[in-house]
C-alpha cells in the first residue's frame, strides 16, 4: 500500500536559513528587449495602416458611395455552362 504524502510535512531550511514553504522576496526582472517578432508586428501594423489609407483613398474617388454593388455574374456563368437556370 502506498503512503499518502502530506504537503509541507518535512520542511527543511534552505541555505539562506528560510524554510522552503515561506514566501520568497519578489524578484526584479529586466525589461524584455524587442526581438524579431516585435519587428514583424510593427511591419504588419504599418501594412494595415497603409491598407486602410489606400482603401479610404479608393472610396474617396467614388465619393464614399457604396450602394449598387457589382452584379453577381458567377451564377450567370454557371447557368450558361449547365444550360439551365438554377432557381
Amino acid at each position: 500500500m502506498l503512503e499518502e504524502e502530506q504537503p509541507f510535512a518535512d520542511v527543511q531550511p534552505t541555505d539562506e536559513g528560510q524554510p522552503l514553504g515561506s514566501q520568497p522576496k519578489p524578484q526584479r526582472f529586466r525589461k524584455p528587449r524587442a526581438d524579431l517578432y516585435t519587428a514583424l508586428l510593427i511591419v504588419a501594423l504599418v501594412g494595415l495602416i497603409i491598407g486602410c489609407i489606400c482603401l479610404y483613398m479608393q472610396l474617396d474617388t467614388f465619393n464614399h458611395q457604396t450602394s449598387g454593388g457589382p452584379v453577381p455574374t458567377a451564377r450567370l456563368m454557371i447557368e450558361a455552362a449547365l444550360g439551365r437556370t438554377l432557381g
